[in-house]
């Protein structure tokens, strides 16, 4: 297997012998011709390591499956044709990024919806359950969560009739993505009132060097759910702390509705019995720096389901067209 420092060599290399023009390319045929081998054998060595090694033996008899490099685009393009000429509702033809070093490789992206609170009245008794995500209500780049990609349930159960310790508290269960592992945490806030419009429940937690104050605050008839960190700093600090001495910060978060995947968009061009589904604008896409899950489809997909059945003829025809673009 061809190692990734190689692959940069030969990237780099790629760039100098198809990117300085026509007479480079004239005058040197053999070892442009040489250099893009080396470069496509590395993209098939590629494609058989990270894909097809984990099919099983049946599913690769009924694909055809290729790969090459584009000097266009400076990545591995993997080619997979499913012809099915006896199921043509099974037919497929598909041109990816393999190394996603044209499109963005996958990466967490938040997917909002709207927020949605289940809600529970028996006569003194009240619940509320919520999912969603925490976003922050400052582009304060100080004041960003520690992990972007977060996951929040939230649980809250008030009895007006009850006024234990144990009782009347909102649970937020949490999980996140840290660069090195997915975590998983709680935190309990104790409600200090409850109403129709407006929840508030308080958290407070001691620290070696100050405390913080986190208020949540609920409004269930607005569909939103806020919550508030305030950090006071000792007067008091250690000489690794000392210009903290007395301050105060804070954050502020709101909660979505939805969730992060884990996606990416790196799919060129697809075509199948409903014509030609995909047809990636490379343009826009470059402007994107190669990240388009979050734009509209209509801006950087040119490609649109046909209003007749198509064929392998003319999905071959279709592809063949976008693979010349790449060359």
């Amino acid at each position: 297997m061809y190692s990734s420092l190689k692959l940069l060599g030969l990237v780099g290399l790629a760039v100098v012998l198809f990117g300085t023009g026509y007479a480079v390319r004239t005058a040197q045929p053999v070892k442009e011709n040489s250099q893009q081998k080396d470069l496509d054998a590395y993209c098939n060595a590629t494609l058989n390591d990270d894909y097809l090694s984990k099919l099983s033996v049946e599913d690769r008899k009924e694909t055809s499956q290729s790969a090459f490099f584009s000097p266009t685009l400076h990545t591995c393009v993997h080619v997979e044709v499913l012809p099915s000429p006896n199921k043509p509702e099974a037919m497929n033809y598909v041109v990816s990024d393999l190394t996603h070093d044209f499109t963005a490789p996958a990466k967490w992206h938040a997917d909002e919806r709207p927020l949605h609170l289940v809600r529970a009245d028996y006569g003194s008794f009240h619940h509320i359950y919520v999912e969603g995500y925490w976003k922050s209500v400052s582009s304060d780049p100080g004041q960003q969560p520690v992990a972007t990609a977060n996951r929040v349930k939230l649980d809250c159960d008030y009895d007006s009739t009850v006024r234990s310790a144990e009782s009347n508290n909102c649970i937020e269960y949490q999980g996140y993505a840290d660069p090195f592992s997915i975590q998983v945490d709680h935190q309990t806030y104790h409600i200090a009132s409850w109403n129709p419009d407006e929840i508030i429940a308080t958290d407070v937690e001691r620290g070696l060097s100050g405390s913080t104050t986190t208020t949540l605050l609920i409004h269930p008839n607005a569909n939103e759910i806020e919550v508030v960190d305030r950090t006071n700093m000792d007067t008091k600090q250690p000489k690794l702390l000392d210009g903290m001495a007395g301050k105060s910060f804070g954050d502020h978060y709101e909660l979505k509705g939805g969730m992060y995947l884990w996606d990416t968009q790196g799919t060129f061009f697809q075509c199948d019995q409903e014509g030609t589904v995909t047809d990636m604008r490379l343009d826009v896409v470059r402007k994107y720096h190669g990240d388009v899950v979050n734009v509209p489809a209509s801006e950087w997909n040119a490609g649109s389901k046909s209003d007749r059945k198509f064929t392998q003829r003319e999905c071959e025809s279709a592809m063949e067209k976008k693979l010349q673009e790449m060359k």
